[in-house]
């Protein structure tokens, strides 16, 4: 409602997939949010929000309560000291009494109302209609002014880095919040493990920028690799962007690194993402799903950007599944390949996992029990020209059966086995002939037959 904007509803399947950092103007000031998903798989973005914010506004749905994404980011608030606010939304939908029992629960968790004499300001909201949004924007900014925030322009730019992503025609690019400080295009930044050159700015709106100071969410080209999420963003001079440059290479050089992984069962799957967070999220799910399952999970590639054709390259000669979110595949490379490779994009996260978890089910090698039906032991051996060696013998516990299979022992030690073909009790044929009874047989798979051999019968069966 803040942005005018309708987010979730322009992500597929309705939920928020990205953090997206936007600003905006109220007659209190100009407010910077970093929206971050409320779906499970994404627990680390929520930690980094709760982390990069100076307050945190807990959303929670008024239909829904409590939920454990919920309570995740409750024990976050307590555990870093984070000041909040809680908002209690789509109360223009709630029956009356929402409100009295989310605010129990909220004190149950440790997070008391202040109109329940807490220390935790709560407004309910509705993000459809706006009711209640002046209310909330209010508290933001009372809430704002007891904790007397303050920065400085003059000092060498400092950040943190939100996300980040390859866009084409920008390459590596990052979403950026500065704490300190100014940057402006042309200017050299080091980060994290990378460097590079401002190329461009633009704020969350598109607008291009020349030059941006603190609290101020912009994405910024000019990366020479995809600095990773977390990480800290400064202003350099050319000799020490330079200077960072080569340090790095020493580290990479001096690195022993394989993106093949160790475990060599289960099924082997590369994963392309749009974004380091969803890949992150992504790969910390997998990991989470082949380690509940039977069947495991080898991540033998991952990176950002489009399926490519060495993405593809490595599934054919790997055996592996590729598997995009929010990318496209490069169907050009698809058509040149001379094996067939398993292409699989999705845009909403949880669809990709309930496929992977559909595939890991299919691959579950069922485990075979065998059922033992009687015993017997030879006493006699025939040759018949039209069926070959027939073994005689007395059936001395439970069944034989005619179809099932024997295992053949001499001396306590088993030689062979095979299927029993025919079965004949006095020169007829039968099914099964029971524990008492003389019986006629020949195995396919074994006819060196000699007396006093033991057999036993068993079936198989797949559990």
């Amino acid at each position: 409602y803040l942005r005018k904007t309708k987010v979730a509803e322009k992500e597929k399947g309705g939920i928020t997939q990205h953090v997206a950092a936007y600003e905006v103007v109220s007659k209190d000031g100009n407010m910077v949010f970093l929206d971050t998903p409320g779906h499970e798989a994404f627990s680390l973005m929520r930690e980094r929000g709760v982390l990069m914010a100076d307050l945190v506004v807990l959303v929670i749905a008024l239909d829904d309560g409590i939920k454990p994404q919920t309570v995740e980011s409750i024990k976050k608030i307590q555990e870093f000291g984070s000041t909040a606010v809680v908002a209690l939304n789509k109360v223009d939908k709630a029956k009356a009494d929402r409100l009295d029992i989310v605010k129990r629960q909220l004190a149950d968790y440790g997070l008391l109302p202040d109109d329940w004499g807490g220390d935790v300001p709560t407004v309910a909201i509705s993000a459809k209609t706006g009711q209640g949004i002046d209310e909330l924007l209010e508290v933001i900014r009372l809430q704002a002014d007891i904790l007397d925030l303050k920065t400085s322009t003059t000092e060498p730019a400092q950040g943190v880095v939100l996300e980040s992503m390859v866009e084409h025609g920008r390459g590596s690019v990052a979403s950026i919040i500065l704490h300190r400080g100014k940057i402006c295009r042309g200017d050299y930044f080091t980060c994290g493990a990378t460097f590079g050159k401002v190329s461009s700015m633009q704020d969350c709106y598109g607008n291009q920028l020349s030059c941006v100071g603190p609290s101020v969410p912009v994405s910024i080209a000019g990366f020479a690799e995809l600095p990773q999420a977390g990480d800290m963003f400064e202003f350099a001079t050319q000799s020490q962007a330079k200077k960072h440059k080569n340090l790095q290479n020493k580290i990479v050089t001096n690195t022993n690194t394989s993106r093949i992984s160790t475990n060599d069962q289960g099924i082997s799957i590369i994963v392309k993402t749009s974004t380091l967070l969803s890949k992150e999220a992504l790969l910390a799910s997998l990991k989470k799903l082949s380690d509940s399952q039977e069947v495991k999970i080898k991540i033998i590639d991952s990176g950002i950007g489009d399926i490519n054709e060495s993405n593809l390259d490595l599934a054919a000669t790997t055996g592996a599944l590729v598997y995009g979110l929010g990318v496209k595949a490069n169907k050009s490379a698809i058509a040149k390949l001379h094996k067939p490779v398993t292409v699989k994009q999705f845009d909403i996260i949880y669809k990709l996992l309930e496929d992977v978890e559909e595939v890991l089910k299919k691959n579950i090698v069922k485990k075979v029990e065998e059922k033992e039906l009687g015993k017997a032991r030879v006493k006699a051996i025939f040759r018949v020209k039209s069926v070959g060696v027939i073994a005689g013998a007395a059936v001395e516990e439970g069944v034989l059966q005619k179809g099932a299979k024997l295992k053949v022992f001499r001396n306590g030690e088993q030689i062979g086995g095979g299927v029993i073909k025919t079965l004949q009790k006095e020169r007829t044929s039968v099914s099964s002939i029971s524990a008492g009874s003389d019986c006629a047989f020949a195995l396919d798979g074994f006819s060196d037959w000699k007396i006093d051999d033991e057999v036993h019968c068993y079936i198989e069966n797949l559990v």
